[in-house]
């Protein structure tokens, strides 16, 4: 079910909270020196909840957002309370002290100190503990089973090791860590990810659409880097000489009207040779009409084209009392260029003065807004004048419900256009494009600041709420978000908050001294 544009909203300001909360702790971390070691085992697992919070927001959300900023944020950051757990601990830890330093996550010893996370190593560790948490065939459903997934890439980035062959070499790595589908050509890898039938953004196989959202960092595209195709540009050679023979369309000016009654002449191409009318997108816009359904036609590539729309239109002669009812297809254009592609010199040519250009400006380039088909062409021919009939004539004099038309031949020596030579050997790629790629390689994780902290706003709302009734003081609970609303932002949270509290315990069972801390410290509190 597809979400409303309020819960979208509703959706990306909780994952903003998150960031600004992965932030605030992180800032902490690095301006402040922090020496308690429960003080930092309770931030390890506020940046833990917030960021589990947040890819499961993302998931929510379904928008093509970039996780890795966030996700750098965050592994950084416990990686660096954990290793300042580790130094406050000092050398030779006892069992105790072991597990007072324990880490929130199973796979990773409180023995070892935590080495730099390299953001390629993480990368490739989280796709495959997402891979591996699939492929046990984990049969939970809805958000809890997209957590858990979740947690399962967030938590196993240390020691989770290639449990499958590559498919291209056969050794123990992933198809994008192989070196001999690196060094194969493009079209090889392209081949091969269809005859395995891989997916195209991680290279692996799995049902549905892909959960991550890698990009190409070639052409951005959403497809694996190692599958861009390089676009090249060859080397151009054109050579153009003043004494070919130009091609003159038939041309004619015709009258449509609005759906408003504005009455417009604009400019057609009568083409004998097309089994359907066209009109363009910004002309049928003009004229207001209703739209009907278009259809599929096939240019002379035998390329099939689908238009979506078209448009029964009354096309009116400015010459005779000529009117036709065509269906016209809308597209966007359907010539390249102006007609015709060069301007040509009238003065040459022998036209009569007692008869009536379908189009005065035949010999102008201008913008073409109809095509009318065969079925226009021939419906509107004429009888040809006994003086007009002259085969070598060039171009040709036809006589039409429209005018005289102009079309044919056009010899070079009457068209006015220079002649050209233009030779290119390379393109090279402009040098704005090569800047605009080094300043995005360089460009750092950005970080999220609040607009207002939470200390500011917990302080406006205790002197606005703060209040003195039967000698106590009673103020309001800091809630981001309204009280009205906090059952539906939560959701089912009683499974969770029971499988918390039973972690707990078994927790407390183990450990005496933990348990005996929590119930000094936490319990006298809630007396």
């Amino acid at each position: 079910m597809e979400k409303s544009e309020e819960e979208r909203r509703a959706l990306i300001a909780r994952r903003g909270a998150k960031k600004a909360a992965l932030t605030r702790i992180k800032n902490k971390m690095d301006s402040t020196y922090v020496n308690d070691i429960e003080m930092l085992k309770l931030m390890i697992e506020r940046a833990q909840e917030a960021f589990d919070g947040y890819e499961q927001l993302t998931l929510d959300v379904g928008d093509q957002e970039d996780p890795e900023p966030i996700e750098t944020t965050y592994f950084e950051c416990v990686a660096a309370m954990r290793n300042r757990i580790v130094e406050l601990s000092g050398p030779g830890p006892t069992s105790s002290d072991a597990r007072s330093v324990a880490p929130a996550t199973p796979h990773v010893s409180s023995k070892l100190k935590l080495p730099n996370i390299e953001m390629q190593t993480f990368s490739e560790s989280r796709a495959l503990a997402l891979e591996n948490s699939e492929g046990r065939g984990d049969t939970a459903s809805g958000a809890a089973s997209k957590v858990a997934v979740a947690k399962a890439a967030s938590s196993s980035f240390v020691t989770t090791k290639p449990s499958q062959d590559c498919l291209y070499c056969g050794k123990q790595h992933k198809l994008y860590a192989c070196p001999k589908f690196s060094l194969a050509s493009i079209s090889e890898r392209l081949e091969f990810v269809k005859e395995t039938k891989l997916c195209k953004t991680c290279l692996n196989t799995h049902p549905g659409k892909c959960k991550f959202h890698f990009r190409c960092k070639e052409c951005k595209e959403n497809h694996n880097s190692l599958l861009h195709v390089n676009e090249e540009k060859p080397s151009v050679s054109l050579a153009n000489v003043n004494n070919e023979p130009l091609v003159l369309l038939p041309t004619v000016k015709v009258k449509v009207i609005s759906k408003s009654g504005k009455e417009i002449i604009v400019k057609a191409m009568l083409d004998c040779a097309s089994q359907n009318s066209f009109v363009t997108a910004k002309l049928a816009k003009e004229l207001g009409h209703p739209l009907s359904p278009g259809t599929t036609i096939t240019g002379v590539t035998l390329n099939d084209k689908c238009i979506k729309h078209s448009l029964q239109l009354d096309i009116f002669s400015c010459v005779y009392p000529f009117k036709t009812n065509v269906k016209l297809l809308v597209v966007d254009k359907f010539t390249k260029e102006m007609l015709p592609q060069t301007k040509i010199d009238i003065s040459k040519i022998k036209i009569p003065e007692n008869i009536t250009l379908a189009d005065d400006s035949f010999h102008i380039p201008s913008k073409i807004d109809i095509l009318l088909a065969a079925n226009i062409f021939f419906q509107c021919l004429l009888s040809q004048p006994e003086e007009l009939r002259d085969p070598d004539a060039a171009p040709s004099l036809v006589h039409t419900q429209f005018g005289y038309i102009v079309g044919g031949d056009v010899p070079s020596s009457i068209l006015k256009r220079p002649a050209v030579t233009l030779f290119c050997q390379e393109c090279q790629t402009d040098i704005r494009d090569t800047m605009s790629n080094f300043w995005h390689t360089e460009k750092v994780p950005e970080i999220y600041a609040e607009h207002t902290s939470e200390q500011q706003q917990c302080e406006k709302l205790f002197t606005e709420t703060v209040k003195l009734e039967d000698n106590q003081f009673t103020v309001s609970l800091p809630l981001k978000i309204p009280i009205y609303d906090v059952n539906n932002t939560l959701g089912d949270s009683f499974g969770l908050a029971l499988k918390r509290f039973y972690n707990l315990e078994k927790r407390f069972q183990k450990d005496q001294m933990l348990y005996d801390g929590y119930k000094d410290s936490y319990m006298n509190i809630l007396i």
